[in-house]
């Protein structure tokens, strides 16, 4: 398999295409999906659906999925040493290791929409992972393997030096680090353009931008590590899953007013116990993370169709105001929404 040479075959309703990015050298190949369904114990009737990879360099592949579980499914999977860094746009489940044996089955992490997992091990590791039927995964994931790290100076050794105190933490022992977080808007939007590219098989210029993209997902999430944060507590075990849900349906309704009394109703908790305890299990207050649901919201509105007005993403995302929503727009990019809207034009 070499440049624009793509290999697609189907497998019942689940479709799978690999490639070279078209300037890219025959020892990019990447690995077979085919053969890591196997591994994992997939059957063609669990999902349906399309997976892509692509290779990109020597040690980085990068491989997108939009796919639908036909019904429960519980499947094992491994991952040999280096970062593998997915951008879920939407998806439900969840995983956990199996080996090391040491860890037990006691670190579960949780598949949720909008969010950013990034898996860092020195070594092979195995786990398992379950879907529920129905459950849609919208996701774009990039390997990178321990050489190609060593290629970015501190990309590495930030990594190793990621500890149980980190705010992304889910799961922290010696030679692994598993972080999650809600995905920033500039992952969401080179997620979406990435999937976007992927659905041709022409290459040139949407090639380089795909791998720009990817990228860019990986600088953005080496400088959120970095990034200095407060150490804080979390939530307690009663309440951090009732909060969970909170987050999501924050998530997945952004435009609604969402009044503080009415979330802490639905929540069955006083109003000052759920203000203290989503800022402990996620890190900002309430008002803050809706703000930026909405901000991420308008985007993927924007990067999905940049000839859409402002006004219209502006009441899309429950802000009545143009202005003040251009005003906050701006503040979480650093770009107007009429400057944002452009970029992505260009780029398409």
């Amino acid at each position: 398999m070499t440049g624009q040479t793509t290999r697609t075959y189907h497998s019942d309703g689940v479709k799978i295409a690999e490639r070279l990015l078209c300037y890219a050298d025959d020892d990019a190949q990447p690995p077979s999906v085919a053969e890591e369904l196997a591994l994992r114990g997939e059957q063609s009737h669990d999902f349906e659906g399309t997976y892509r990879r692509f290779g990109l360099r020597p040690g980085f592949s990068l491989s997108t999925c939009d796919a639908r579980a036909r019904r429960d499914f519980l499947g094992t999977g491994s991952c040999g040493a280096g970062l593998s860094l997915t951008v879920m746009l939407d998806g439900s489940g969840g995983g956990w290791l199996t080996e090391p044996l040491e860890l037990g089955q006691n670190n579960p992490v949780a598949y949720a929409p909008a969010t950013t997992f990034v898996y860092y091990t020195e070594f092979q590791t195995k786990g398992r992972y379950r879907a529920d039927e129905g459950a849609r995964f919208l996701t774009v994931e990039l390997r990178l393997d321990s050489d190609f790290l060593g290629r970015y100076d501190g990309a590495r050794k930030l990594l190793t030096s990621l500890g149980g105190a980190h705010p992304m933490t889910r799961l922290h022992a010696p030679g692994i680090w598993i972080g999650a977080e809600t995905s920033s808007a500039a992952a969401q939007a080179s997620a979406r353009r990435i999937i976007d590219l992927s659905r041709t098989d022409v290459g040139g210029c949407r090639d380089g931008e795909m791998e720009a993209r990817a990228l860019d997902i990986f600088t953005d999430l080496m400088q959120r590590l970095s990034a200095p944060a407060p150490q804080r507590r979390r939530a307690s075990l009663r309440d951090a899953p009732i909060l969970v849900r909170l987050r999501d349906d924050l998530l997945k309704h952004p435009e609604r007013p969402w009044p503080l009394e009415q979330l802490a109703q639905q929540a069955g908790m006083s109003l000052t116990r759920l203000k203290s305890g989503f800022h402990a299990e996620f890190g900002v207050p309430i008002h803050a993370f809706l703000q930026r649901a909405r901000i991420e919201r308008a985007c993927d509105m924007l990067a999905r169709d940049p000839h859409r007005s402002i006004t219209e993403v502006s009441l899309a995302v429950g802000y009545a105001n143009p202005s003040h929503f251009a005003q906050m727009f701006r503040k979480a990019t650093g770009l107007p929404p009429s400057a944002f809207a452009e970029r992505i034009h260009y780029r398409i």
